[in-house]
């Protein structure tokens, strides 16, 4: 066996790894390396939320720290200062049985979250409460999902109908890209003055769940509907 290889260092000359012998497993059992390895189970993320023990939902499902976020805030920044709603609203949240859920917050101008997943469709759901007073008619964004627009200038105070009330927009039949969903949030493009800046966007929790599990969790509970405060959409 004989490897071709260039330094690192930007030398034009090559150099050579020579081997005598390459070992490998006599084993035959199945390996089911590297293909299928990602989560497949469900993933539920609040953000903002700094509590070390999880979030148990009304149905005992757990909900954990919403980590898997990147976000632009230039150097010498604090993410988690700047980005992070860690504070509990001030004002109840109505129109859930899990207010808690929507208590907390992650929001600027542009964000997105990485999900790691297995190759097959998926379901997510996001959720949104605008509290704190956030104007969502000049703070309206859009939201796209492996690069393609899933929905357009978002105002959460006019889809809940009114503010403090928990919305879910959800989405249908995502496949992941490389392995990996990505949920973008882009803040609009507004004037201040004679300035033009992104508004914000934000975002209270997620879930995202494989379409499979959601058919059978449907067939068990004999449910197809949405409830108040709930739109789909499918990409």
């Amino acid at each position: 066996m004989r490897l071709r290889l260039r330094s690192a260092q930007g030398g034009s000359a090559p150099f050579f790894l020579i081997g005598d012998a390459v070992q490998f497993s006599k084993e035959n059992a199945a390996c089911n390396f590297p293909s299928g390895g990602s989560p497949r189970q469900a993933q539920r993320m609040v953000f903002g939320r700094t509590d070390r023990a999880d979030y148990r939902d009304q149905e005992g499902n757990d909900w954990r720290p919403g980590l898997e976020v990147v976000s632009r805030v230039g150097p010498h920044n604090d993410t988690v200062a700047r980005c992070w709603w860690t504070d509990v609203a001030a004002e109840p949240i109505s129109g859930t049985p899990d207010p808690e859920l929507y208590r907390y917050g992650f929001h600027i101008g542009d964000f997105w979250v990485n999900l790691t997943v297995a190759p097959e469709k998926y379901n997510a759901r996001l959720k949104f409460a605008a509290t704190r007073g956030i104007n969502t008619r000049t703070n309206s964004f859009d939201v796209s999902i492996n690069g393609r627009e899933a929905a357009r200038q978002v105002d959460v105070v006019s889809l809940a109908g009114g503010p403090n009330k928990a919305f879910d927009l959800v989405f249908s039949d995502i496949a992941p890209t490389n392995g990996v969903i990505e949920i973008r949030f882009t803040g609009q493009r507004i004037t201040a003055g004679t300035n033009t800046i992104r508004s914000q966007a934000f975002v209270q929790a997620l879930k995202l769940e494989p379409v499979a599990d959601r058919k059978q969790t449907r067939k068990n509970k004999k449910c197809s509907h949405l409830g108040r405060g709930q739109t789909r959409m499918a990409l």
